[in-house]
């Protein structure tokens, strides 16, 4: 080869060799492991030039290579995952010192999104991925709005706390992200996330709160940026009721304080959570004072006498209050008006003698303090009747013997008395100007003849001190002593039964009696006279003692002589109820309570016992009422009756012509029959209870030759079978 055809040759191969290269990776080493890093996924390797060498996609020494590019000095890649070239320089296969390798890895790529959102204060959390396995390094680039909290660095995770300064604009960093392939090294084309920092949402107008008890508290509620809102309640003082946590966009709060006098407090923590990024705001407490309502507390009375001018009622309240009274509605008393104030001054007027009027107002307060104003309070003032004494004006009693003056008024009350004119030697009465149910007071005579006391008494409502005019009662006071002796202070008698008792004194005496008040028993009854007449019941108790006490009157004179008492002993009837059993044409009779004393069988036929367990048989069947007669150890007696029905079967089998026959007998399910002579297939078959009642009945063809029975419970029965030419009984036991 001449000079310049080698020199264009040589020129040739350097001017594409300093192409290739300047666009290119080039390989010319023999190393045995390379690797290429290429963002566009596409370029050319070259390698010596050296044509018996080869490019080849798998390291394989037994077969022939060149699978791709055979004898070419360089390949261009287009790939997207990473790929191992073998180069095999010589014809040698067996010679692997000739093979080296070049790695194709492409850059990583980092996948996270370009932007992600957090509310101020919280931490980043962002985990950082690529389409390869890498390492990462990341720095912030961008800072909006002042956001603070972010620096550079490096690992799979940015976990760093960001803070918004502002309460209404969105911040936020910009970080730019590095990755690294773990496997090659190559280094990706840095992307830069966008991490949002949304405001935490401020409340903007909460405040201490004033309400009165039961008003209905509305606050719209407002943040630093759209918001929903949740309020939670974290304590009441004592009294207030009602708090509840909920949400919304006002809050609805109604608080009732149980305090008429104190005001109570209700605290509440309200939280915002914005509406974008649901961040929450810091929770700001704030406190409600329940003002107490005013109510009433005390008032002279609801009950006033009639006529009175200067009659007053007082309102004392609980909060120093404005009050304003309405009088609504009056029954039988006239005077009522409307009015303020403190102190209700009307002059009410009821003519009757026996009734009470009465007049409604409904009471308003409003507190001076705070403007609560309280629920209309219903007041019913009553108007006392003018009572009256209508009896008796005078009375008879034996010397010594207590008064036991309850005068006779047209109107349940009580009285006050002074003393009037006496006559003769009488000692012991006395002015009482306290409200008394009656003058009771012992009076003496110690003269020789019929002396007397006046009592001027006046008649007081016992609920309103309104007194009538005086009346005046002559108290006579005979010579004839007072002693007396009951022959007999004890009685006896049974429940519900009528008991009648003649009252025997010394010196004979007539009485009048009262009985005393006794939850126990029922029926007692005030009476007078010499036969004590009662009907007493007891109330689910065995015994109780009725008390009376008795006035006694003595003498020609008829006067009254001390007070005496008697009881009465009250027994609770014994039990006469009692059951039976039927078995072998036997009745055994079992009383209900086995503990009397006697008992008393009439079993209806004209037999009788007095055992407690009797055994009775009947001669022929038919309905019987059997009576049973009781007695307990206190000589109460009670009976009861029941019926009974006897239809007397054996236990044999029992037939009438031997026309039919039953078996088994006991049975249990079915009971099987034949029947002899019979002109006619069809009969009848009725089972009858030990009591007579019908319980079941079926109309049979004999072929068929058995019935069920299975419906029957255990026990014994009466089956009658019907034919038309005859009928028997039998006796059947179901047994199971």
């Amino acid at each position: 080869m001449n000079k310049k055809l080698f020199s264009l040759l040589l020129a040739t191969l350097l001017f594409y060799t300093t192409v290739f290269a300047s666009r290119n990776t080039v390989i010319i080493s023999t190393l045995s492991n390379n690797v290429v890093c290429d963002p566009s996924t596409e370029f050319t390797i070259y390698g010596p030039n050296i044509w018996s060498a080869r490019w080849q996609t798998a390291f394989d020494t037994t077969q022939t290579p060149g699978q791709i590019f055979e004898y070419t000095a360089g390949i261009v890649v287009t790939q997207s995952d990473s790929v191992l070239y073998y180069r095999r320089l010589s014809s040698d296969y067996s010679d692997t010192s000739n093979w080296y390798k070049v790695r194709y890895m492409p850059k990583p790529i980092v996948t996270n999104l370009t932007s992600y959102t957090m509310c101020n204060g919280a931490n980043t959390q962002l985990t950082l991925t690529a389409n390869t396995p890498c390492t990462f390094s990341y720095l912030p680039v961008t800072t909006i709005n002042g956001t603070t909290g972010a620096s550079a660095g490096t690992g799979t995770q940015i976990n760093q706390v960001l803070n918004n300064s502002s309460s209404n604009s969105t911040g936020g960093i910009v970080y730019r992200i590095t990755a690294t392939a773990i496997d090659g090294g190559c280094v990706g084309i840095a992307k830069d996330i966008t991490v949002s920092v949304l405001p935490k949402p401020q409340i903007t107008n909460i405040t201490a709160q004033n309400v009165c008890s039961g008003a209905l508290l509305s606050i719209p509620l407002t943040a630093s940026v759209p918001s929903n809102f949740s309020w939670t309640n974290l304590s009441m003082s004592s009294g207030i009721t009602g708090a509840k946590d909920s949400s919304g966009a006002t809050m609805l709060i109604k608080l009732l304080n149980a305090s008429n006098v104190t005001n109570g407090t209700a605290v509440y923590a309200v939280e915002a959570s914005s509406i974008t990024g649901s961040c929450k705001s810091n929770a700001v407490n704030f406190t409600i004072t329940v003002r107490a309502l005013p109510t009433i507390s005390s008032f002279a009375g609801d009950t006033i006498c009639s006529g009175l001018v200067n009659e007053q009622v007082y309102f004392q309240n609980s909060i120093y209050s404005n009050i304003v009274w309405t009088q609504i509605q009056s029954q039988g008393v006239v005077g009522a008006q409307s009015g303020t104030g403190f102190v209700m001054r009307q002059s009410l007027v009821n003519n009757s003698t026996t009734t009470y009027g009465f007049v409604d107002y409904l009471i308003k307060l409003t507190t001076v303090s705070g403007s609560c104003i309280s629920d209309s309070l219903p007041l019913k003032l009553y108007v006392a009747p003018t009572p009256k004494i209508i009896g008796p004006t005078n009375k008879l009693i034996c010397n010594g013997s207590n008064t036991n003056l309850i005068p006779t008024t047209d109107y349940p009350g009580v009285f006050i008395w002074t003393l009037g004119a006496k006559t003769g030697n009488i000692s012991g009465a006395a002015t009482m100007l306290q409200s008394k149910t009656g003058v009771f007071q012992t009076l003496t005579n110690s003269g020789t003849t019929t002396g007397s006391q006046e009592y001027l008494v006046k008649h007081v409502l016992a609920d309103a001190q309104c007194g009538s005019e005086p009346k005046s009662i002559t108290i006579s006071v005979s010579t004839t002593s007072n002693t007396l002796s009951l022959n007999d202070t004890l009685f006896n008698t049974c429940s519900g039964i009528p008991f009648s008792d003649s009252i025997q004194s010394n010196p004979i005496a007539s009485f009048y009696w009262s009985p005393f008040q006794n939850n126990k028993i029922t029926g007692a009854k005030a009476d007078s006279g010499v036969i004590l007449k009662q009907t007493l019941f007891l109330q689910n108790i065995n015994s109780a003692t009725q008390e009376f006490v008795l006035w006694p009157y003595i003498g020609n004179e008829g006067c009254s002589a001390n007070p005496l008492s008697i009881k009465v002993n009250v027994f609770a009837l014994p039990r006469a109820s009692f059951t039976y059993v039927l078995s072998n044409d036997s009745f055994y009779f079992m009383p209900t309570d086995t503990s009397l004393t006697n008992y008393s069988w009439n079993f209806g036929d004209s037999s009788f016992s007095n055992k407690k367990t009797p055994i009775h048989q009947y001669k022929k069947a038919g309905k019987y009422l059997v009576n049973l007669q009781t007695f307990n150890s206190n000589g109460c007696s009670n009976d009861t009756a029941l019926e009974v029905v006897y239809a007397p079967v054996g236990l044999n089998e029992l037939t009438l012509n031997k026309q039919a026959k039953l078996y088994p007998n006991p049975a249990s399910d079915f009971v099987n029959f034949y029947m002899d002579n019979t002109s006619d297939n069809i009969i009848i078959i009725n089972v009858y209870n030990v009591v007579g009642a019908l319980v079941k009945s079926e109309l049979l063809n004999i072929s068929k030759q058995q019935f069920n029975v299975e419906d029957l419970s255990n026990g014994v029965y009466v089956v009658e079978i019907k034919h038309k030419d005859w009928r028997e009984s039998k006796k059947l036991i179901i047994q199971r």
